[in-house]
């Protein structure tokens, strides 16, 4: 399933995909807050979020939901903003929705689309990741990959014209392949690769 689909086009590709929305959306499948899923214990394979969890009013609400309903190996996979050199200087300056990574673990309800810390990944998978480790004890964090350091601005973002013409696409994803090694000092984003176990972790 799909966390805060919006307008997204994952189910064009993936047409088995249940979309769903706090709001009620032409687009998608169900509304319901990630914080209550409405699913059967160990009944979803995969649940997907892209720039989703850091709008979660009470993130800790979704993850204890995540354990409850993926089966054994089961995964939680999200894309989230980057608390990196680069990312924080962009987010903390130019960026219209908070960022504090010295924040806690939940943010003001209110507006589901502007209420939010774009730090929360940060903050819940690796400034806390002990925390987090034994709060949720049949969750593994896999991996975080800190990637895309210039593509997102050169499109313009979701708020603004494109930066630069289509036609010059594939020269910056040259650049971004050049500068990877440096990911994680320059990558506005991270993709995060959570699983569920089938037993406690020890």
């Amino acid at each position: 399933m799909e966390i805060g689909s919006g307008g997204g086009f994952l189910k064009d590709l993936f047409p088995q995909t249940v979309t769903s929305d706090v709001l009620n959306l032409p687009f998608v499948d169900m509304v319901c807050s990630a914080e209550k899923l409405p699913f059967a214990d160990n009944s979803l394979a995969c649940i997907m979020m892209l720039n989703v969890f850091h709008h979660i009013p009470r993130p800790y609400l979704f993850l204890d939901e995540a354990q409850r309903c993926l089966i054994q190996g089961g995964k939680v996979l999200m894309i989230e903003p980057a608390n990196s050199c680069w990312g924080r200087l962009i987010y903390t300056r130019f960026h219209h929705e908070s960022f504090d990574p010295k924040a806690g673990w939940e943010i003001n309800q209110g507006n589901p689309v502007s209420n939010s810390n774009q730090a929360l990944p940060y903050i819940y998978f690796e400034r806390d990741k002990n925390y987090f480790n034994d709060r949720f004890p049949k969750l593994r964090l896999n991996e975080i990959q800190y990637h895309t350091p210039v593509l997102y601005l050169a499109s313009g973002g979701l708020s603004r014209k494109a930066m630069l013409p289509y036609s010059m696409y594939g020269i910056v994803k040259f650049i971004e392949r050049i500068l990877s090694p440096f990911n994680k000092h320059l990558g506005m984003f991270c993709s995060i690769d959570i699983e569920k176990l089938n037993v406690d972790k020890k």
